[in-house]
């Protein structure tokens, strides 16, 4: 287990403790080696010791060597924390009343946004802050408020997972703040690629599939089916994608017909059940979910 020293950079200031169940996950990082056919691990460490028995997830780079968490790590309410994996300092990004989720970077690398429980349990809107913490930031869309996940795109606008019955995959204008509803019965997990299109899964008659949404076209095409247990995937390059099912990694080219192909096997670290998955260069992060 690392020996991480904790240095506190509080936004806010509270006292109050919002009990919450939340599964237990872990974040893993591993250095690699890419080739046409496996994934070669070179390291492997976990960053979550500091709070291995609590909820850390959704994990996002901020550079080369530190990533953002959303974790119930102080006093059990869930807030946004900064791990530096290089110098393995945890420093503390917000402390609020609502609870925090899902941190993600702006494409300039300015600003990163949440998904933000409100005080009452209920509402759950994205709310912004700037990088460097000079002010309390500012939530975006103060009248949609059932946010479950979101993706920023180039240009700032903003797709959205809806907690809703069923899913709703919505995009948001970060003009008019206008929200369209696109797909019902979507996965989690939202990607934009170099093109700024979006890749999602579209869960239809039973059968989960990656489609790619065109903004310009308005319509989606099929990428191929997904696994049949897998609801997060990661681009490994242009046109490849990784996805997980239990505690492996499989690996999908775009451009052919082959099929997912096993790209690592994480069950040799001891994970057995991988959810979420975020790569940078040469370096993996992994979320693993206790089952």
């Amino acid at each position: 287990m690392l020996n991480w020293k904790l240095l506190f950079i509080a936004l806010f200031i509270s006292n109050l403790c919002i009990g919450q169940n939340l599964p237990k996950t872990n974040v893993y990082l591993f250095t690699f080696i890419k080739d046409s056919e496996r994934l070669k691990i070179k390291e492997g460490k976990l960053l979550t010791g500091f709070n291995k028995e609590g909820y850390n997830n959704q994990p996002c780079f901020v550079d080369d060597n530190s990533i953002l968490i959303s974790s119930d790590y102080y006093d059990g309410n869930n807030e946004i924390i900064k791990l530096d994996f290089y110098e393995n300092i945890v420093y503390r990004i917000t402390k609020t009343l609502e609870k925090e989720y899902s941190p993600t970077l702006s494409s300039d690398q300015d600003y990163f946004t949440v998904v933000r429980v409100g005080k009452n349990g209920i509402d759950q809107n994205v709310h912004r802050y700037p990088m460097d913490l000079s002010d309390k930031g500012k939530t975006l869309f103060p009248d949609i408020k059932n946010v479950g996940y979101h993706c920023v795109d180039h240009f700032g606008n903003m797709y959205a997972f809806l907690v809703d019955e069923p899913h709703k995959l919505s995009f948001i204008d970060k003009d008019t703040k206008k929200s369209k509803v696109l797909f019902d019965n979507i996965g989690r997990t939202l990607k934009t690629d170099k093109y700024n299109s979006l890749l999602f899964v579209h869960k239809v008659n039973g059968k989960s599939i990656i489609k790619n949404f065109n903004p310009n076209t308005q319509k989606a095409t099929v990428v191929h089916p997904a696994l049949a247990n897998g609801e997060d995937f990661e681009y490994l390059s242009s046109n490849e994608m990784v996805m997980s099912d239990n505690g492996k990694l499989y690996k999908l080219n775009i451009s052919n017909n082959i099929g997912w192909r096993e790209y690592v096997d994480l069950s040799e670290y001891g994970l057995k059940n991988i959810t979420r998955i975020v790569i940078r260069k040469n370096k993996l992060l992994v979320v693993e979910q206790d089952i």
